[in-house]
């Protein structure tokens, strides 16, 4: 029982030790965690505008790769209502 005991509270030590590592890590910049060949490139998705409807409702203009998106989200939905390429406002104008 007490080798057992032991080896359990050493993988805990050991698993404690790195999870403060990748904190420490991340905390001061060294290490950020991204999926692969996104490092280096530009923004692909640009959150243009958002406008809360409801508590619950929102609808976002975002643009991607050159193409925007009119888009709502619901708490179990999310749909496209509008696409348009860049410097087509689609017959949308923005309210000052």
């Amino acid at each position: 029982m007490d080798g057992f005991l032991s080896q359990i509270l050493s993988v805990l030590l050991v698993l404690l030790l790195l999870g403060g590592l990748l904190w420490a890590s991340r905390r001061r910049g060294v290490l950020w965690l991204k999926p692969h060949g996104t490092r280096g490139a530009g923004p692909d998705v640009v959150v243009l505008a958002r406008r809360v409807l409801t508590s619950q409702h929102t609808l976002f203009l975002v643009e991607i790769r050159g193409r925007s998106l009119l888009i709502a989200t619901s708490p179990g939905n999310c749909h496209v209502l509008e696409r348009f390429d860049a410097g087509d406002s689609g017959g949308f104008h923005r309210d000052s």
